[in-house]
Parts: structure tokens; C-alpha cells; sequence
């Protein structure tokens, strides 16, 4: 009996490794630090190995105008639920200016994947010295082509916007930043919501149901669109009408909250306008 009980203990646990997202790989971004650092903004890397929930790697950092001041730090951490926990533990190599101290970190990083690319993005804080302000991290990384494949198997195709559903007004948003993290959730009552998002056009987000649980994506603006949009589709309009949900757009310089309703005749939708144009 207690052989088959730890039999299936270890089928549980190998159950809850599988539900995590593997990030291993080399994952290449910015670090950002609020005012009292070196800098502002610096290049930012990081090569990990996933075993299991296990995650081992290596941090590098650089200073933007002097990329030859660097810093290598060995980390060490763990993924589950699309959620990655790291805490760095000590520098292997370096090259600073004079009077100059590396932060060694922890931090705690969301994976969400759009397109073809995987994201992680989230704060982080100083382990050592205490003294270091704290900021975010942004990174991303290719996915491979096996990866795409199974990605687009997972997406419609982007005419399920039906021609026939017209877009609302929308509100327009004013943003500085070519990156930006969007959260949906349910911000009222829970009632069966549940919608898709297009981003440009594109489906982001596929028959997705709506919870007080933040949905973490990752968009890029297009440069070469005037207005990126980003439209809700409604797929039902819930126990309590019409389609709602938040979406809370996040950028390193600010975080705005919007309401978007639609219903299976219309769409609400959010321009974005770069740099206030």
C-alpha cells in the first residue's frame, strides 16, 4: 500500500513539473533601475536551464555607452505557472568603473508568449548591496520553429473578426515606449465573459475566459501603422451584459487602467497613439 501511495505521489508531482512553462534558453532584453543607479537603462541577458521546475543560469548585464563594463552573475530560481522566480548568488566575471558595485538581484518575471516570440518581464530588487534602487526587466526570445507550429495550430485564422461587427469609437492612449505589457481580467462580477483580442489585426488572445486572474501579453507597436489597435471580441455576452473587461496597459513609465464592452454586434477597441501622434 504505502508503495503504491508514493507511486502515485510520484505521478502527481511529475503531473504539476509538466504544467511549467520550460524557459530555458538565452533571453536577451533591458534592465531597468529607478533614479539612483549608474544608469537608467542597460543590456540585459540571461541563459537559463530548465530541469523540471529547477532553473539554473547566468545573468549578464552592460552599460549601454560603455559596453565593454559588464557583469556576469551565476543565478538560480524556478518556474511554474508561467511564473519565474530567480535570485542571483554571485559574480563570476566583471569589468566596472572605478568606485563602481554590480546589484546582485531577485527578482520575479511573467513568460507570456505573442507572435513569435516568448517574453518575460517583472521587478526585481537588490540582494547586495542595500543600497541599490530596484527597477524591471524586460526579455524576450525567439521561439523555435517547432514552437511556431504549435502555436499557430492553437490560433484561428484572423477573419474570424467578422466583417459585419462594427468597432466602437474606442479610446485612444498615448505611449512612449515601443514594449508594453496588456492585463485582461474580469474587474466585476465573474459571469462566463469571454472573448478574444487582436492586436493589429492579429488574434493574441483565443476564446479566452474571463477571471479576476490577470492574462499576461507582451505587444511591440508596429512603426509602420499610424494607430495600433487592440480590439475585444466578444464570443458570448456573459450572465450580466454586455461583454466587459479591464485591461490595464503597463509601460517602465506608466500603468493605465481601461474598460472595453462589446457586445455580438459591435467591438470596443483601444488605439495607440506613439508619442502622443
Amino acid at each position: 500500500m504505502k508503495k503504491l501511495i508514493l507511486f502515485l505521489f510520484t505521478i502527481f508531482l511529475s503531473s504539476i513539473s509538466a504544467l511549467s512553462q520550460d524557459i530555458s534558453g538565452d533571453w536577451t532584453g533591458f534592465l531597468y533601475q529607478d533614479t539612483g543607479g549608474t544608469s537608467g537603462k542597460y543590456t540585459f541577458t540571461m541563459k537559463l536551464e530548465q530541469t523540471g521546475t529547477n532553473i539554473s543560469g547566468i545573468s549578464e548585464i552592460r552599460l549601454i555607452d560603455q559596453t565593454n563594463i559588464f557583469g556576469k552573475i551565476l543565478l538560480i530560481g524556478s518556474s511554474n505557472n508561467n511564473i519565474f522566480t530567480f535570485e542571483e548568488t554571485n559574480i563570476s566575471s566583471q569589468n566596472v568603473l572605478e568606485g563602481m558595485v554590480w546589484c546582485i538581484k531577485y527578482g520575479t518575471l511573467n513568460y507570456s508568449e505573442t507572435n513569435n516570440y516568448a517574453y518575460l518581464q517583472g521587478n526585481w530588487k537588490a540582494i547586495r548591496p542595500a543600497t541599490c534602487a530596484p527597477g524591471t526587466i524586460f526579455l524576450k526570445k525567439k521561439l523555435d520553429k517547432k514552437e511556431n507550429n504549435e502555436q499557430q495550430e492553437n490560433n484561428v485564422d484572423t477573419v474570424e473578426l467578422v466583417p459585419e461587427r462594427q468597432l466602437t469609437e474606442g479610446k485612444h492612449v498615448k505611449i512612449t515606449t515601443d514594449n508594453f505589457e496588456v492585463r485582461v481580467y474580469d474587474h466585476n462580477k465573474v459571469d462566463n465573459d469571454t472573448i478574444s483580442l487582436y492586436f493589429n489585426d492579429k488574434l493574441i488572445l483565443h476564446k479566452h475566459r474571463l477571471t479576476k486572474e490577470h492574462k499576461v501579453i507582451n505587444l511591440t507597436i508596429d512603426p509602420q501603422i499610424q494607430h495600433n489597435k487592440l480590439v475585444l471580441h466578444a464570443h458570448n455576452i456573459g450572465n450580466i451584459p454586455p461583454n466587459t473587461a479591464a485591461i490595464i496597459i503597463k509601460t517602465t513609465q506608466e500603468t493605465k487602467k481601461i474598460i472595453l464592452n462589446s457586445t455580438m454586434k459591435q467591438s470596443d477597441v483601444i488605439y495607440f497613439d506613439k508619442n502622443g501622434n
